[in-house]
């Protein structure tokens, strides 16, 4: 009877051993498989400049002589007074900044923006945003018009007027050949 008891043990004793290095070998597994994709993730996001869920501020490389904006050129002029008056936030008018723009704006594309601003329901924490600077203009040829890209410096105050902070926004603005703004992409913060 002893033997018997002791032979159970022992095969207890080997089937919790299989159990374990079994288990032991799927983690190892798991970890070489994880570490092999993550080692491929850094590689092609040392490629990307785009980092995907990131607040991380990658240099932007130098635009292309063929894409860069002359600041001076009438286009361009167009582009910076209207992303200056289309991005002005004020708390107790939030809709300023779409009515100062409304000249440069197609009159579609105007409509389907008051409606999303009716639609919009987040509050920004800061009373009011102003455009400091534009940068980094560049514009390529589309059907119909321009595409510009620009990146828009812009600062925050509290309701006491003190400055909060500063950030920077890209966007993409498609243009018409008869100067009305069509379209507008906000990239978010960079």
């Amino acid at each position: 009877m002893l033997k018997e008891r002791n032979e159970m043990m022992f095969t207890d004793i080997k089937r919790v051993k299989k159990i374990y290095f079994s288990l032991l070998a799927c983690f190892i597994f798991v970890g070489i498989v994880y570490f092999l994709v993550n080692g491929e993730k850094k590689e092609v996001e040392k490629q990307n400049l785009i980092i995907e869920g990131t607040t991380t501020q990658v240099e932007k490389p130098k635009a292309k002589a063929e894409n860069s904006a002359n600041p001076s050129s009438e286009k361009a002029i167009f582009v910076r007074e209207f992303i200056t008056k289309y991005y002005e936030y004020n708390q107790l008018s939030p809709s300023v900044g779409l009515a100062n723009s409304k000249n440069y704006i197609d009159a579609n594309y105007y409509s389907y923006l008051e409606k999303e601003l009716e639609n919009k329901t987040t509050i920004p924490a800061y009373k009011s945003r102003n455009v400091r600077d534009v940068k980094d203009m560049t514009v390529e040829k589309i059907d119909g018009g321009e595409r510009w890209s620009l990146t828009v410096t812009c600062s925050t105050q509290n309701e006491a007027g003190e400055h909060l902070g500063s950030f920077d926004v890209d966007f993409i603005v498609d243009v018409t050949n008869e100067s009305k703004v069509i379209s507008i992409v906000e990239k978010g913060a960079s």
